[in-house]
């Protein structure tokens, strides 16, 4: 069994009151990557769907939405309490506390209205620009890491081949932010990709980005075992935490999408 005692810095760089954090960085290089697949793989093989010179407004439009939708869902699922006696505190992102669920629920709803008004096929769009989103969550998961933040169970030692330990405590716990990382990050990221570029999928409208849901949901439910749940909530109905009841929400919701993609196929093959 492999050991490691968690010493890392979240902060990469700090000068005065400049302080550049990985978390930030990942976000950062998730955009980039984002932006560079958009521009020089889908817009270059010209699959994009859509004029190129909406990407930039696609993207400030979803960061809006991302950080909306994460912090809302965070503070009113995850930490209502403190929501309630601080109602300021909804605006403090720097003490942390973001959904995952919440950012692809501001994202779509901001994208939608975006569409509407440009007149943008919907489902088209979403099964591109869902494309590249796996792997920028491979580095978020990453930074969750360094942060020393969504920290796994504990375990007896010898029962998982990778052993974190969070000083001063000598528990083990599994690598839950890694793990996380792997599934809905790298490996969700060469599923769709294969799904988009080695199929005839990509000629459904929505049949992907329903999978992404769907797979998305299931690798976290999954992983979820892994990993420790939110102190101020703990376990919930059924053993459960709040990210699995999220998740098996978005199984079914992808799973939708699906059926009704392939209710209305004959429009588009």
């Amino acid at each position: 069994m492999w050991t490691y005692s968690y010493n890392l810095d979240p902060v990469l760089f700090a000068a005065g009151p400049f302080t550049l954090r990985w978390y930030g960085l990942a976000y950062l290089f998730g955009f980039l990557f984002s932006w560079w697949f958009y521009t020089q793989v889908l817009t270059k093989k010209q699959l994009l769907g859509f004029d190129a010179k909406h990407i930039a407004d696609i993207l400030f439009y979803a960061l809006i939405g991302l950080l909306i939708g994460a912090r809302s869902v965070y503070m009113l699922v995850y930490n209502l309490p403190v929501f309630l006696e601080k109602p300021l505190s909804f605006f403090f992102i720097w003490e942390g506390g973001l959904s995952f669920h919440g950012a692809l629920i501001g994202i779509i709803l901001a994208l939608t209205l975006f569409f509407r008004a440009k007149k943008i096929a919907i489902l088209p769009a979403a099964d591109r620009l869902i494309l590249p989103i796996p792997l920028a969550l491979f580095f978020g998961r990453l930074a969750n890491f360094i942060n020393g933040e969504l920290i796994g169970r504990t375990f007896e030692p010898g029962t998982f081949p990778v052993c974190i330990l969070y000083p001063p405590e000598s528990l083990c716990r599994y690598p839950s932010q890694i793990l996380q990382g792997l599934t809905e990050g790298l490996l969700l990221f060469v599923i769709l990709q294969i799904l988009f570029w080695r199929t005839s999928l990509r000629n459904i409208p929505g049949v992907i980005f329903g999978i992404f849901l769907s797979l998305y949901g299931l690798f976290r439910l999954g992983i979820e075992h892994f990993r420790a749940p939110d102190p101020q909530l703990g376990f919930l109905a059924g053993g459960l935490t709040m990210g699995q009841i999220l998740s098996l929400l978005m199984i079914i919701v992808g799973a939708v999408f699906v059926m009704f993609a392939y209710r209305n196929r004959s429009k588009h093959v």
